[in-house]
């Protein structure tokens, strides 16, 4: 015997070599987490709009899709209630008015996109107009979440000599469409805050619960811009009502000047409201603050790196006009494919017959084309996630990986490997003679 010790876990005062080293492992990946994530947290230095081609993926996941698809019907139903009680029948021909209620997907089916001849041999003369359209994707599930965020605001605040819904129709579906958006909308943004930002994935409760926390700042982000340009349109619309006399038009000729700069401040309010509103969704989503710091961060990003956040729209719209595309061409082909089976058996001109008149085949195709058309507005929401991310990082050089709220499973889970300290007597222990 050499009379060393046997081996004692027990024993181990923390001076191992083994567990010091293991034991700083620990502590640094707690402290810093990208060394225990993927490197994927690493922003892009040459290609940062490179992020958004990642974005039609995560657009596609089953959980986004269930939300966009609830936001996109829950609006549609809000804005044809306020059309019936608000507009005049006379009134619901006009073209924002149909654009504002249409249900997602509905241009597939209204508008004449191809030709209806049947040159390709398919299907006989009296080819059904679906498949006619099959070859162009519609463009309106890209652009109607944008334009029921937008027209609106437009609408209230703008001049026109063209017949248009009153004012308040385009009021009442604008704080509609906010008030659904504010909580679907937030639950996307903040999937895809996670993903992107963080590279895990947020359950769809985790997402709901949090939007269900933080819809309110939302909402008011959307609304405060809104009431500050009604305080601006204020005294316009009391200096107008003067004008219905001629010494008032007379009065107005002498403070137009003033009228003018007051349009400047509306303006600013205005622009932010119409090309500012997805960083407010990032902003919340991402930092869980309130409607002021949204509001705050949102301008500031808008007006410091204009151009930036121009480019990454702009890649954003070509990524998920692409995007579409496929995910149409896959609708489209999935319908061609169950039109040809079916004309196995029943021949070309019994199916176009039976496609001639509203059955129950077209209430599951309408199904397929309005899920397809969801693709669309997920799209929005995970692509301004990703902007919001961006233009953070170009104006106050934040991270990707810093989201507020979010603490990482892993090293939530991480075991205690710090030696146990045992309190000493004074006394002598038994073992001790």
């Amino acid at each position: 015997m050499d009379g060393s010790k046997p081996y004692n876990a027990d024993s181990m005062d923390g001076s191992s070599p083994i567990l010091l080293t293991i034991n700083a492992m620990s502590q640094a990946s707690v402290e810093s987490p990208r060394l225990a994530t993927s490197p994927l947290l690493v922003r892009p230095l040459c290609c940062p709009w490179s992020q958004l081609l990642r974005v039609p993926r995560a657009a596609l996941s089953l959980p986004v899709l269930v939300l966009a698809l609830a936001g996109s019907l829950t609006t549609t139903a809000g804005w044809q209630l306020i059309e019936k009680v608000l507009v005049a029948p006379a009134d619901r021909d006009l073209a924002d008015v149909r654009a504002l209620g249409s249900w997602p997907g509905s241009g597939t089916l209204a508008r004449s996109i191809g030709p209806r001849d049947g040159a390709d041999g398919f299907l006989p003369q009296n080819t059904p107009r679906f498949l006619a359209q099959a070859k162009t994707a519609p463009d309106d599930p890209l652009t109607s979440l944008p334009y029921r965020m937008t027209a609106p605001v437009w609408r209230v605040f703008s001049y026109s000599v063209q017949p248009q819904a009153p004012r308040s129709y385009y009021l009442a579906g604008w704080l509609w469409t906010v008030l659904v958006w504010s909580y679907f909308g937030t639950a996307i943004t903040r999937m895809a805050v996670v993903r992107f930002g963080k590279q895990e994935r947020l359950g769809l409760s985790d997402a709901v619960a949090c939007s269900h926390r933080m819809w309110k700042s939302q909402m008011g982000a959307m609304i405060l811009p809104m009431c500050g340009a009604a305080l601006l349109a204020a005294p316009m619309a009391l200096l107008g009502g003067l004008m219905r006399w001629d010494w008032g038009a007379g009065f107005a000729g002498l403070v137009w000047g003033l009228v003018l700069v007051d349009s400047i401040l509306l303006g600013l309010f205005v622009l932010g409201m119409l090309f500012a509103w997805p960083l407010m969704w990032g902003a919340v989503a991402t930092e869980q603050s309130d409607a002021f710091d949204a509001i705050s961060r949102s301008y500031a990003y808008l007006f410091q790196r204009p151009a930036n956040y121009f480019v990454y729209c702009v890649v954003a719209i070509v990524v998920g006009m692409c995007g579409w595309v496929l995910v149409w061409g896959g609708t489209a082909s999935l319908l061609w494919l169950a039109y040809g089976g079916i004309s196995w058996g029943s021949g070309n001109d019994r199916l176009a017959q039976w496609l001639a008149d509203p059955t129950w085949i077209h209430g599951w195709n309408r199904c397929l084309i309005t899920l397809a058309s969801a693709y669309a507005h997920a799209f929005v929401w995970c692509a301004a996630a990703v902007i919001y991310l961006l233009m953070r990082y170009d104006v106050d050089q934040t991270e990707w990986d810093e989201v507020h709220g979010w603490t990482d499973p892993a090293t939530d889970e991480l075991p205690n490997l710090a030696p146990a300290v045992h309190p000493q007597a004074d006394g002598p222990t038994p073992n001790q003679p």
